[in-house]
């Protein structure tokens, strides 16, 4: 008695199948290996621009100096407890100290 697998078209069938089944998986995982690179490319390009924005510390600097330009254009007295000229000494050593920090 003869099995399945003895007739030589059953044979030919199945291994055509499997072959064909094979190469459709693999056109599959180069489609899907190109949308990873594609997105690994967009995250990189993201991170560069991530990189390039100041820091928490820089944009507290900027802020300090334009108070303190401020101050000074206004040269006047305000009725504090702080005089405008210590104020901005507090400003001079609180920037030293966060650009001492870069």
């Amino acid at each position: 008695m003869e099995t399945i697998f003895e007739n030589k078209k059953v044979r030919i069938g199945f291994f055509l199948s499997l072959f064909f089944l094979t190469l459709l998986g693999n056109c599959g995982n180069r489609r899907n290996k190109k949308e990873i690179t594609d997105l690994q490319k967009e995250i990189d390009s993201l991170r560069i621009e991530i990189s390039n924005h100041p820091t928490h510390d820089e944009l507290a600097i900027e802020g300090l100096k334009i108070s303190k330009r401020t101050l000074y254009d206004w040269n006047s007295v305000v009725r504090t407890s702080v005089r405008p000229d210590d104020r901005m000494n507090q400003y001079d050593e609180e920037i030293k100290n966060l650009e001492s920090k870069k």
